[in-house]
């Protein structure tokens, strides 16, 4: 990410895709964060997947950072009970197979449908 009119890099948002699943991470540079780009740039990521048939996002959120479960939070992922590597799994399902629950909801559909939901072997 760069600021706009092509300043500074700022940091970076990035999907992990596997078939209809995809794990996505960001990170912002100390000097800009608290600004809402990780929202912005998480925004616009899980709307573009979303828009290209994933039904399935997670991201991996370490408990105690309470700014990166904001911005889960707003792009409507939601934690579950799964830990990997210390760091709660959060998830969002999209598609039909969610209309009408909230992001809590689809995350505990997500928990008890396995069958439907695998996370990404991290390489």
């Amino acid at each position: 990410m760069r600021q706009t009119g092509g300043g500074d890099a700022i940091g970076y948002v990035q999907a992990t895709i596997a078939e209809q699943r995809a794990d996505i991470a960001w990170v912002i540079g100390v000097p800009w964060q608290g600004r809402g780009y990780a929202t912005e740039a998480v925004l616009a990521l899980v709307e573009w997947l979303e828009g290209r048939g994933i039904m399935t996002i997670t991201a991996h959120i370490h408990p105690d950072h309470h700014a990166s479960a904001s911005v889960a939070r707003r792009a409507g992922l939601a934690p579950g009970d799964e830990m990997h590597e210390g760091e709660i799994v959060w998830r969002k399902l999209t598609g039909q197979r969610t209309v009408g629950l909230d992001a809590r909801q689809a995350a505990l559909v997500a928990t008890a449908w396995p069958t439907f939901i695998t996370t990404p072997t991290r390489r």
